[in-house]
């Protein structure tokens, strides 16, 4: 008989446990009474995929086990990754204690407080590192989750590590991206010859202090202490750093030499919100 961890194997991509089953099922439940309402059509929207949900549970499922409802979702993907988008945007603030990563062989369940502080500091790390090396990241999660890299353990949070720096990379590069952007539509409507890079001066009353905490590294300076992060002068270095990466991607949008910028921040002490600042106490 096909177990569960075997189907979940199979469509690893989407990781469909027992767990996301329970709250597919609930939030059918949850909102049967509001589904006619989002079914409606909107001119403004496009709802092709909204119109396929079921407006009530569907009655194949009652009293079907958990196998069965994995084949009847796998038959449905549209469902499936709105329910995938949902859950990663709840990942860290649902009102639950655990949460469970993955790794193959089995589930491995952190409490609320222990991931929370893996999150943290792996915003800290990548203020000062993007590129991380792969001795750089067994040694963060050897300090900050207690396990030695060659456990599975380590190997899932390795894992997930990854997938959040590469996420933070797209966006770190998207928001300067825009910002670049921006600053010729400014130019170009101003009737102003777009240079080939601009003039420091210019480039420095673009991107003030206020524009990189609130447009570019938003999500990771709200994992420090942002005082002790400004009296330190970390804050005046990361301004500088986002000014570098703003004259890069200025020409074209090259991720590769933002890499070579972490020479510029690799020595910061980057101080966390809960003052456990481990992420600053690695050798970079």
């Amino acid at each position: 008989m096909i177990s569960l961890q075997y189907l979940i194997n199979i469509d690893c991509k989407l990781q469909v446990s027992a767990k996301y089953v329970d709250c597919f099922l609930q939030g059918l439940s949850d909102t049967r009474r509001h589904i006619n309402d989002l079914n409606q059509p909107d001119p403004a929207l496009n709802t092709s995929h909204n119109n396929n949900l079921p407006n009530t549970l569907p009655a194949q499922l009652e009293g079907k086990n958990v196998l069965e409802i994995c084949n009847w979702l796998v038959d449905r993907p549209h469902i499936i990754e709105l329910a995938s988008k949902m859950l990663a945007a709840k990942s860290l603030t649902y009102n639950e204690t655990s949460l469970d990563l993955y790794s193959g062989k089995k589930n491995i369940t952190y409490d609320d407080n222990k991931l929370r502080l893996w999150d943290e500091e792996l915003k800290c790390l990548f203020l000062r590192n993007r590129d991380l090396s792969i001795a750089t990241l067994d040694n963060f999660i050897r300090l900050v989750c207690g396990c030695e890299p060659y456990t599975e353990e380590a190997k899932a949070i390795t894992k997930v590590s990854r997938k959040r720096l590469g996420d933070y990379r797209n966006k770190l590069n998207t928001a300067v991206a825009t910002l670049v952007s921006e600053f010729k539509q400014i130019k170009q409507r101003d009737q102003q010859r777009v240079l080939t890079i601009p003039a420091q001066q210019a480039i420095e009353q673009f991107i003030d202090e206020s524009v990189v905490i609130k447009r570019v590294l938003q999500r990771y300076i709200a994992s420090t202490n942002e005082s002790e992060l400004r009296r330190n002068g970390a804050l005046t270095k990361l301004v500088k750093f986002v000014r570098e990466c703003f004259k890069i991607h200025y020409t074209r949008k090259d991720n590769n030499r933002v890499k070579e910028l972490d020479g510029l921040t690799k020595d910061l002490f980057i101080p966390s919100r809960s003052g456990r600042n481990l992420a600053s106490s690695l050798k970079l």
